[in-house]
């Protein structure tokens, strides 16, 4: 240390050095570091580069770097709606062509009816007799991989006349897993576990008014669509 008229000196030691910054008013002390054999350069910095699926953002304000892992595998998902304006009863409307903004390749398509606090989802007409549901719009979806484009197909079941808002949802395929061959099995050997389609149907939820039971609306369940 050497003091000349109240001033101190900053001296470097081992592995530090130090970077006077006039036009800041500023000092910058620093150690080199050696990350697997890899020296910083001439001015102590050592750059990160984003490999793959590594993502680096700089957040200056933040005095901060973030380093993220994006998934191999994540399937980005783009949404969107269209509008069906007065469609008569039993009318087909079919949408222009919409961007649905993903890669070339397979995409896949969930539609659904967008009311104003709710989005319906299903084949809403086996549900008639439900107080929530009313009565759905047919709804179908055609996919153009080399245009990246989507057109919706829609038909008022109603005997109204309505105004439909369309939700459209387009999912990237992130992995082929390749063709798959459908055996033929005896039916006692075909465990599907759904709802048998006839006893279904044949319930009519006739307690769907009534409080809820260990009972789903007295429809049987079948371990086999051939029960």
């Amino acid at each position: 240390m050497s003091v000349s008229m109240g001033d101190i000196n900053l001296v470097e030691g081992k592995n530090i050095k130090i970077f006077p910054k006039d036009d800041k008013n500023e000092i910058e002390i620093s150690a080199p570091i050696s990350i697997k054999e890899v020296e910083p350069d001439t001015e102590g910095n050592i750059d990160l580069v984003a490999g793959k699926n590594i993502e680096i953002t700089p957040n200056k304000g933040g005095h901060a770097i973030a380093i993220s892992c994006k998934s191999r595998d994540a399937a980005p998902v783009h949404t969107g709606y269209c509008v069906f304006k007065d469609v008569g009863p039993g009318e087909i409307r079919i949408s222009k062509p919409i961007s649905h903004g993903l890669e070339l390749g397979d995409v896949g398509m969930v539609l659904a009816d967008e009311l104003e606090n709710q989005i319906l989802i299903g084949d809403r007409e086996h549900f008639a007799d439900v107080e929530d549901f009313s009565v759905s719009p047919a709804l179908a979806a055609k996919v153009e991989p080399g245009n990246k484009t989507l057109m919706i197909f829609l038909k008022n079941l109603d005997e109204r006349e309505r105004t439909f808002v369309v939700r459209w949802w387009a999912i990237q395929a992130a992995k082929d897993l390749g063709r798959c061959e459908g055996e033929s099995l005896p039916p006692e050997e075909i465990d599907t576990g759904v709802f048998d389609r006839s006893s279904f149907d044949q319930a009519k939820f006739e307690k769907s008014q009534q409080p809820p039971t260990d009972e789903f609306n007295t429809a049987k369940f079948s371990r086999s669509v051939f029960s």
